[in-house]
C-alpha cells in the first residue's frame, strides 16, 4: 500500500511535462480608499493595457508589475514600458494545459488570493507558485496573462 501511495505521488510529476509560460500578473495596495472608480491594468487584444479611470490616486506608483518565470518559479519586477507589446493570453489555462489555483483550488483570473497561497496545477501535479515576498505582504494580486515568445 505505501509503494502504491509513493508511485501515485511521483510517477505523474517524472512523466508531466515541466511548465513552458511565464506569466504577468501586478500587486496593488490593499488599503487604498477612493469615492471614485480605480485604476487597473488589463489586456486587450493580447497587449497590456493601463486604465486611468482617476490620475490622482498615483495608481502607477502604488503598483508594482511582476513577470514570473515558471523554469526557475520566481518573479522579477518590471516595468510598465518593458512589457507593454508583451502578447499574452488572459485565460485561465496556459497555452501548456497549466493553470494558476489558489489554495482553495479555485482559478484566480478574476479573484483576489489575499494571503491564500498560490499553485502551478496541471497534468496531475501541482506546485507552489513562490511569487510573495515580505514587502509586497498586504498587497493584492491580480493575473493579466500567460507570455507568448
Amino acid at each position: 500500500m505505501i509503494i502504491f501511495v509513493a508511485l501515485s505521488i511521483h510517477v505523474p510529476k517524472i512523466l508531466a511535462e515541466d511548465p513552458q509560460y511565464d506569466f504577468l500578473y501586478y500587486l496593488t495596495e490593499d488599503n487604498f480608499n477612493s469615492d471614485k472608480n480605480e485604476s487597473y491594468y488589463t489586456v486587450r487584444k493580447g497587449l497590456i493595457n493601463f486604465v486611468d479611470n482617476n490620475p490622482q490616486e498615483n495608481f502607477q506608483e502604488r503598483s508594482i508589475i511582476f513577470r514570473h518565470d515558471v523554469s526557475e518559479n520566481k518573479s522579477y519586477e518590471v516595468s510598465f514600458d518593458e512589457v507593454r507589446f508583451v502578447e499574452l493570453k488572459p485565460s485561465f489555462q496556459s497555452p501548456d494545459g497549466y493553470e494558476l489555483v489558489n489554495s482553495y483550488g479555485g482559478d484566480i483570473l478574476y479573484f483576489d488570493i489575499g494571503y491564500d497561497k498560490l499553485f502551478l496545477k496541471g497534468y496531475n501535479v501541482s506546485s507552489k507558485m513562490n511569487i510573495f515576498n515580505s514587502n509586497v505582504y498586504f498587497n493584492k494580486f491580480n493575473f493579466l496573462g500567460w507570455i507568448y515568445e
